[in-house]
């Protein structure tokens, strides 16, 4: 198993959703927008090591994203830490994201 950072993106909707992913960092400017479209009444998931258009994300810094779509969904981020003799996952609340 290799570590990873991942959100989980739902669209309800009846529209193909158009997301823009952006990556913020402490020290350096932002990355993105990434454009992930997800059709409707799916769901898609996105690993942040996967984020390679317009250009690869730095891994190894401190970073956070913010999401925008062109309809309402739900994102839920997860991660995987296996860097332990135990293996270790932390996930957070889905959260909604108004368009």
């Amino acid at each position: 198993m290799i570590s990873h950072d991942k959100v989980a993106i739902l669209n309800t909707t009846d529209e193909e959703a158009v997301v823009e992913l952006f990556v913020f960092y402490e020290d350096e400017k932002p990355a993105g927008p990434f454009k992930i479209k997800i059709e409707p009444k799916r769901l898609k998931k996105v690993g942040f090591n996967f984020l390679i258009d317009p250009t690869c994300i730095f891994l190894e810094r401190n970073y956070s994203c913010y999401i925008r779509s062109n309809v309402k969904v739900v994102v839920q981020f997860s991660r995987m830490n296996t860097g332990m003799a135990a293996n270790a996952e932390m996930g957070t609340m889905a959260f909604p994201v108004d368009s």
